[in-house]
């Protein structure tokens, strides 16, 4: 499963050059609204399956410190402004993709 706001929900979805191994399955993802792939995820986590992930991590992260934090840079005293997208429009300014 996904949530990927570009594409209409309850599609097939793949991603370009993902498992592009030589007679590789192409690996496949239902594309379904966020509170259904919450839900989802809480009933793996009752059920106490294992769940595995992709999550974006945006430029609020410094990974080599160790740490996250969306207040780590405070545009709006810098700059008088605050950066305000949609998830769909950081997918397709290309500034949110798959990261693991």
């Amino acid at each position: 499963m996904c949530n990927d706001p570009r594409h209409p929900y309850n599609t097939v979805l793949t991603v370009e050059r993902l498992g592009n191994v030589v007679g590789g399955r192409i690996t496949r993802y239902l594309n379904v609204p966020s509170d259904v792939l919450k839900q989802n995820v809480v009933d793996l986590i009752r059920s106490n399956q294992p769940i595995w992930f992709v999550c974006d991590v945006d430029q609020s992260s410094m990974p080599n410190e160790g740490f996250m934090d969306v207040r780590i840079w405070n545009y709006a005293d810098a700059f008088g402004t605050t950066v305000q997208t949609t998830k769909e429009e950081r997918i397709r300014l290309g500034d949110s993709m798959i990261t693991q």
